[in-house]
């Protein structure tokens, strides 16, 4: 299994959220599903102080439209940083930055559609 990536819209008057939009291909994978304990909800992770990703240990995450840019923050700082969590991980450094990527075009398009991401 691996974590897929999903952009979910709110209606504007009633705040229901709609049925999140599956990303096709490639582009909608943010690693394979040991990803979210050895990767996102790992030690490495949080020291660089990151607080989105390290839910998926435990959830879905869900971020709201309100939060993405600094979601945005959040994955261009682990970006800086993939040589590190490659070193720390055992995940390559290559796969880190793909995975990272993904979720940083899903928030912008997101951001663009008025929406949110859902990660699971």
């Amino acid at each position: 299994m691996s974590l897929s990536i999903s952009i979910f819209k709110a209606h504007p008057a009633s705040g229901e959220i709609g049925p999140p939009r599956l990303l096709d291909g490639a582009r909608g994978l943010g690693g394979v599903e040991l990803t979210r304990t050895t990767l996102w909800g790992s030690t490495a992770v949080a020291s660089l102080g990151a607080k989105y990703l390290p839910r998926l240990a435990h959830e879905a995450l869900w971020v709201a439209h309100e939060e993405l840019d600094e979601f945005v923050r959040e994955c261009t700082h682990l970006l800086e940083n993939a040589g590190r969590l490659a070193a720390q991980t055992p995940w390559d450094g290559g796969y880190i930055v793909r995975c990272l990527r993904n979720f940083v075009a899903a928030a912008v398009s997101a951001r663009t559609d008025g929406g949110g991401i859902v990660i699971d």
